[in-house]
């Protein structure tokens, strides 16, 4: 009897046992697939927000440029590293300049551009630059630039005028110009029409100043415009110009896909009217 009440409880325990775990297995079969559920609606939800976000955006957009005019679109600028690469806008390659009687002076392009004011051409780069008592004196390698302490031109002074050749650059020594040429160091006086041949100690020479970012921002503006109008950027979305290649197949993608958003919408309704 003993045997027969023993044998009946270690199947009962064998039974609640397997029951225990069929009933984990079907609780970790439904956590999987209630987790499968909630990501499926969530990806769709995303999806839906994104493309309800996109169409937002895309007729908003549209509505702007119909109205570009009143709204000044070509006067709001945008400029990013992208949009500059696209639009072939350049950024300043020359980041020195001198600095002189509080005039920011730079050769950019076969220009000489004082303070980001285009002031004449130079077809040489200068080579150096100094303050003497009342003048700006700019060296090319072949001429002297002279501006007056406001920044504005006043003469060019080259082989005519006796003006040593081959400078490399200019200097200051007790307040008189000083030239380093390729065949020495010339001396000249305060009208620099005399030039003398001789070895100087103590020369204070010319030397290039790192632009400001404020100074580099203008002459980048005064160049190349600062920015690409909104206007142009979001007609460019639209008609696909403002990607290439490849790109532009998207473009019109998104807008078949616009069209059967459309069309099922339109359908929809249709079929509610119908079985009211």
């Amino acid at each position: 009897m003993a045997f027969l009440y023993s044998k009946t409880v270690l199947c009962f325990l064998s039974f609640l046992s397997r029951f225990g775990k069929m009933a984990v297995q079907q609780q970790a079969l439904t956590s999987n697939a209630l987790m499968k559920i909630l990501a499926s609606s969530l990806l769709k939800w995303l999806l839906l927000l994104m493309t309800g976000l996109l169409i937002v955006f895309w007729l908003g957009s549209a509505i702007l440029l119909n109205h570009q005019s009143f709204l000044g679109l070509d006067k709001v600028k945008i400029s990013t590293a992208w949009l500059k690469q696209h639009y072939q806008v350049g950024e300043l390659q020359a980041d020195k300049a001198y600095v002189l009687a509080g005039h920011v002076i730079v050769g950019v392009n076969e220009k000489l551009y004082v303070n980001a004011q285009p002031l004449l051409n130079l077809p040489r780069p200068l080579v150096g630059a100094v303050a003497l008592e009342d003048l700006l004196v700019l060296a090319t390698d072949d001429a002297l630039i002279l501006l007056n302490k406001e920044g504005e031109y006043l003469d060019t002074l080259g082989a005519a005028a006796g003006i040593p050749p081959q400078i490399q650059n200019i200097g200051v020594h007790y307040s008189e110009p000083v030239l380093q040429t390729y065949t020495g160091m010339w001396r000249g006086n305060f009208l620099l029409d005399q030039w003398e041949l001789m070895s100087l100690q103590g020369v204070s020479w010319s030397q290039p100043e790192t632009m400001s970012s404020a100074s580099r921002k203008a002459m980048e503006v005064q160049l190349y415009g600062d920015g690409i109008p909104i206007n142009r950027v979001l007609t460019d979305l639209h008609t696909g110009q403002l990607f290439n290649g490849i790109a532009r197949f998207f473009i019109d993608v998104w807008l078949l896909l616009l069209i059967v958003i459309a069309f099922h919408g339109m359908f929809g309704l249709a079929g509610k009217f119908q079985r009211r």
